[in-house]
């Protein structure tokens, strides 16, 4: 026997489909969660596909500790500023200092750098104040350096400052030594500054054999300087006046006071000892 084919409008299965619905609706809750359960076992595994593909976005919560007031924040910004600031300063002096360690490697020596507050280059006094003292190291008589050369030694010192006498002084008096090539050793002089930008040697034999650009070191001297430094030229040289037999000589430093930004105190520390 052929089946028989049913035909339904779409009326007719709405409606139906309406009845359906009203009737589920009046049936006691006890029985409907069942149905319920049964749909959600039979199509879980379609309804699973979805969720799968779903992100999970982190939840973030505010806390007074992740924030900081706009005063404080401000605050913050400007110290960083000037720990940079600081930073850079450190880094300017290590390179500074580093590189007069590396051209003048002796052992047991220290060096303290030290900005130049102050420069007189008066006729009665010709001196440097630095922002360096005693809480540095620093004590009368030290060596100082400018542009690798030596200008001058430590006159007076307070905790936090110090005076710097210039070679040029006319109460700048220095033990030094001039290179003789013909001998092959120093000639040890006084180098006596004359006030005028300049200074003089004076009282040498005329029996060594000076000459005009010879170099003049600043001699060693136990606790102060360890090797010869190198201090200036001879720029003229001639018979004393008065002690024919004896030379007259004039000594011009290779720095320059007023172009200065910094200086480099030597401070010897004995070997051997602790530091």
């Amino acid at each position: 026997m052929a089946r028989k084919q049913i035909n339904a409008s779409r009326g007719t299965v709405l409606v139906a489909l309406l009845f359906a619905g009203i009737v589920i609706l009046f049936v006691p809750q006890e029985h409907t969660k069942k149905l319920n359960f049964l749909f959600r076992k039979l199509f879980n595994p379609v309804l699973s596909l979805g969720r799968s593909t779903t992100v999970a976005f982190p939840v973030f919560t505010s806390s007074n500790e992740d924030f900081v007031s706009g005063s404080e924040y401000n605050r913050l910004v400007t110290d960083y500023d000037n720990l940079q600031g600081a930073l850079k300063e450190l880094h300017q002096q290590y390179n500074t200092l580093a590189g007069i360690r590396a051209r003048l490697p002796e052992a047991g020596s220290g060096y303290v750098l030290a900005g130049i507050r102050d420069v007189s280059t008066d006729p009665l006094r010709k001196e440097l104040v630095i922002n360096k003292g005693q809480l540095d190291g620093l004590r009368v008589e030290q060596y100082v350096l400018g542009g690798n050369t030596i200008v001058g030694q430590v006159s007076e010192t307070s905790p936090r400052w110090s005076r710097i006498k210039l070679l040029t002084d006319s109460g700048s008096s220095v033990e030094v030594g001039i290179w003789n090539e013909k001998l092959k050793k120093y000639i040890r002089a006084q180098l006596v500054g004359d006030g005028k930008g300049a200074a003089t040697i004076p009282l040498i034999s005329r029996e060594y054999d000076i000459r005009a650009d010879d170099t003049v070191y600043a001699a060693p001297k136990p606790g102060l300087l360890e090797t010869p430094m190198v201090i200036g030229n001879i720029v003229s040289i001639a018979p004393d006046d008065n002690k024919p037999l004896l030379w007259d000589m004039t000594v011009k430093p290779l720095y320059d006071a007023e172009k200065l930004e910094n200086v480099v105190i030597i401070v010897v520390e004995p070997v051997g000892e602790p530091k």
